[in-house]
């Protein structure tokens, strides 16, 4: 199996963007840690930045976002299995607490923050299971010009869409018409019943999404079937991030790296041990799309497992394996995604198969 083209789309987006239900009471001293604070549970509706690929979604409620938002749902269908939970921060002059948030369905987030009539500063990220350990620090001592984000041993090389905190909006009630842009993180609490606020969330990582197929000519003769798919990289298996978001129309201001280079790791985007998955002669996505942090990707590696049958259904060959490195492929950067096309073509046979070796007629002039 050799890789024969790289075509590429891309994407550049923004991502998440919940719909936060904050609601207020009194009572409390000021010199009270955050959480111990009187007030409503913080529900989240959320919303996302589409792909390219997604067209004709319609926005619910009245509700203007930056350009390519769509609801939370339309790209994370299977979150309430797969990524269940993103991560608050609450931070208030040198105090911060953290809240987690659970996904309850139909882009409904539900967590326990709460907020008094007062100023606040949100920052988060999603989902909470790609960081092992988080943190939060203001940026000069002040909140006020921003924070850093500190996420502890993160895969360079993940499955999971790791996004940030860019944008801060609120509002008085949940039916109100609203516009959310980029560079605010802050947030005023009011009476009770109409705190409601939109958050927006941007990528971290550049993503892969690999298609197949098999050359025309090659499929007459033999039949693929795949059985698995992983990508694996040399280059690091955890490191730490520091994310510093500031008040401007271009949030992430940076994403400092410390990469953990004892070991590599590898994620399995596709397996189907049992039968194996035919390539046909069309492109199609294959497998789980993998997100990278955008300097490791001239240190990836391909790896497939197959079985190859005749033109008659006979398998020729059990468990052929094949690796492939990835070191042409194209620049990425955070916040893109790549399609890369494969095209499965040898340049000959390995062996023939009982079915194919019929004895030839004679023809005599």
């Amino acid at each position: 199996m050799n890789i024969r083209q790289y075509n590429i789309l891309h994407l550049i987006i923004g991502w998440l963007l919940p719909f936060v239900m904050i609601c207020c009471l009194s009572g409390c001293s000021e010199d009270e840690p955050i959480e111990q604070r009187g007030g409503d549970v913080l529900k989240v509706v959320t919303y996302s930045s589409r792909f390219a690929e997604v067209s004709g979604v319609s926005k619910v409620r009245s509700v203007t976002v930056p350009e390519d938002f769509v609801a939370f749902t339309t790209l994370n269908p299977s979150a309430e299995e797969t990524h269940p939970s993103m991560t608050l921060f609450l931070a208030q002059n040198e105090q911060q607490s953290a809240y987690n948030y659970v996904y309850e369905g139909e882009g409904l987030w539900a967590g326990n923050s709460k907020v008094r009539e007062e100023d606040y500063y949100l920052y988060g990220f999603y989902p909470s299971a790609a960081a092992n350990t988080s943190d939060v620090d203001p940026v000069s001592s002040d909140y006020a010009n921003g924070a850093v984000l500190h996420l502890t041993d993160v895969q360079p090389l993940s499955l999971y869409d790791l996004c940030v905190t860019v944008g801060v909006k609120g509002v008085e009630s949940k039916s109100e018409d609203v516009t959310v842009t980029v560079g605010n993180y802050t947030y005023t609490g009011k009476e009770k019943g109409k705190n409601f606020v939109y958050l927006l969330f941007d990528h971290l990582y550049g993503a892969y999404q690999f298609r197949m197929k098999v050359d025309t000519e090659y499929d007459k003769l033999r039949k693929i079937k795949l059985k698995s798919m992983k990508i694996t990289t040399s280059a690091a298996k955890k490191c730490n991030l520091d994310v510093t978001l500031q008040y401007t129309d271009k949030p992430i201001a940076e994403v400092a790296t410390d990469m953990d280079l004892s070991i590599g790791q590898s994620q399995i985007l596709y397996t189907n041990d049992a039968e194996g998955k035919q390539l046909g002669t069309d492109l199609e996505d294959i497998g789980k799309m993998v997100y990278l942090i955008p300097s490791i990707k001239n240190d990836l590696t391909l790896v497939c497992d197959y079985d190859v049958y005749d033109r008659k259904g006979t398998l020729v060959r059990r468990g052929a394996h094949a690796e492939n490195k990835l070191n042409k492929l194209p620049i990425i950067r955070r916040g893109e995604k790549k399609i890369v096309n494969i095209t499965i073509n040898p340049s000959y046979l390995l062996q023939l198969s009982d079915d194919e070796l019929d004895n030839p007629s004679m023809i005599i002039e």
